[in-house]
């Protein structure tokens, strides 16, 4: 038994860095996927092999996806040309606008100016003792 399990093991590793995707990778592989968690849990040097193999599937699964999307942007796609531009080309990316801000943000500010408000007539009171309040 452990050495068929072993050899699902190896499988699931060199599946991981073609495709990242565990479940895909179990569903190729016939391994259910309880199996390989269970396995991660018992076995941590098979979960840091995994951790690797993933981040090495990643890693061709970006490559193709830019590549494609680069093609389609070659292709006239304007949509994916912002989008390379915004994200890859520096006169493009600092020119972006900010986002909006949001209702947080107003709030905070508006808190903010209240605050300073606040705190100039306190220190204005207390500056001249003459302009505080007869009942303070």
């Amino acid at each position: 038994m452990g050495l068929r399990r072993d050899a699902k093991k190896r499988k699931i590793l060199e599946e991981l860095t073609l495709n990242p995707i565990v479940t895909i990778v179990c569903k190729r592989t016939s391994v259910s996927t309880a199996s390989y968690y269970r396995w991660r849990i018992e076995d941590p040097d098979f979960a840091k092999a995994a951790d690797r193999a993933q981040e090495a599937g990643a890693v061709i699964i970006n490559d193709a996806i830019e590549s494609k999307l680069i093609s389609l942007a070659m292709e006239g796609n304007p949509i994916l040309i912002m989008y390379w531009l915004n994200n890859r080309h520096r006169n493009y990316y600092l020119q972006r606008a900010p986002h909006p801000p949001s209702d947080l943000d107003l709030l905070e500010a508006k808190l903010k100016n209240e605050h300073a408000k606040f705190e100039k007539i306190v220190k204005e009171l207390t500056d001249d003792p003459d302009n505080l309040p007869n009942n303070l």
